[in-house]
């Protein structure tokens, strides 16, 4: 056998052993990808169990008040990106408006959820008067800024 042919058989050699790795390696990355799926599916249902098993409704209701605070800040950020911001203040208003309320309503949810509390003694109804007074005043000051 010439080398022009040994080298041709060990070409062929090489990559049919090649080929072999490559579809061990992906039987590993998909037994990896199966593993790493079933793994993430556990922690998010115990997450999510945990958390409807710990926290009461009226904490959830007002964690998702502040998800959908949130979520609409990023609308009006998609918005601006898009459409560009010409009225400025309109823009600048919407944005400190939705933070703003996102963390006022922070502030109620830890004086509502009773691991969080920090005046142990104050009654419910206390708590949400006062965030009913601070959005107002929050508003006021926001309905000013628009001019």
């Amino acid at each position: 056998m010439s080398t022009i042919q040994q080298k041709g058989a060990k070409t062929k050699k090489s990559q049919k052993g090649e080929k072999g790795n490559k579809k061990d390696d992906q039987k590993i990355l998909d037994e990896f990808i199966k593993e790493k799926q079933q793994i993430e599916k556990q922690i998010e249902g115990s997450f999510l169990e945990n958390y409807l098993k710990e926290n009461s409704r009226r904490v959830q209701l007002i964690d998702a008040f502040c998800l959908y605070l949130f979520s609409l800040a990023a609308v009006q950020i998609v918005y601006r990106v898009i459409a560009g911001d010409f009225p400025y203040n309109a823009f600048l208003a919407g944005i400190f408006s939705t933070f703003g309320l996102l963390i006022i309503t922070v502030c109620l949810r830890m004086q509502v959820n009773p691991k969080t509390r920090y005046l142990k003694n104050q009654n419910l109804s206390t708590a949400f008067w006062e965030y009913l007074l601070c959005t107002y005043i929050f508003f006021v000051a926001i309905i000013n800024y628009l001019g």
